[in-house]
């Protein structure tokens, strides 16, 4: 064979590999492109309890270091949410009792705003890398959401707390009423 053929014969060998890696791509670079974001977070060492996932007022907190006392930190409840565009995020929740999903919207202008159109609903979201543990260290801030003309003045929040979600257990926290 000539070295024209060898060198043919290799050039036909590297071009199509080199397509093929340069099409790969990382699980990070996944991850940012399909908007996901997650935390593992213990989960709470009563087993009646599972955790929720709730858009609250925006509220300064004194952050804290995780309860060990009530929070098992051998567990973990997996948290991912994923932005699905137009102030909707999917949100999926697996934990020890089995995997929950759902959608969470974001909305931070007040009913007033709304009905005065004095709020468009823009925000910058300030995800956590960890969440950070406040009040007894069993709650959770993951997110902290401000307006996009004030990012420096959140007004919700998206916090984790433990709750109670089958109803025996909810019935057990309520006081009987003679």
């Amino acid at each position: 064979m000539s070295i024209s053929c060898l060198t043919i014969l290799l050039l036909v060998l590297l071009i199509p590999g080199s397509d093929s890696y340069a099409q790969q791509i990382s699980h990070d670079e996944l991850i940012e492109i399909l908007g996901i974001k997650s935390w593992r977070i213990p989960m709470p060492k009563d087993e009646s309890m599972e955790w929720s996932i709730e858009v609250v007022e925006y509220a300064p907190r004194k952050y804290t270091t995780v309860n060990t006392g009530r929070l098992n930190l051998q567990k973990k409840a997996l948290i991912v949410f994923r932005d699905m565009g137009k102030d909707i995020y999917q949100l999926t929740l697996k934990q020890t009792r089995g995997t929950g999903q759902g959608d969470l919207e974001i909305n931070i202008c007040s009913e007033k705003e709304r009905d005065e159109n004095r709020c468009d609903n823009s925000y910058n979201l300030e995800w956590h890398n960890v969440p950070k543990p406040f009040d007894d260290g069993t709650k959770f801030v993951i997110a902290d959401i401000a307006p996009m003309l004030a990012p420096d003045k959140p007004r919700k929040q998206i916090i984790l707390e433990p709750s109670h979600f089958r109803l025996e257990d909810i019935m057990k926290e309520k006081p009987s009423v003679p």
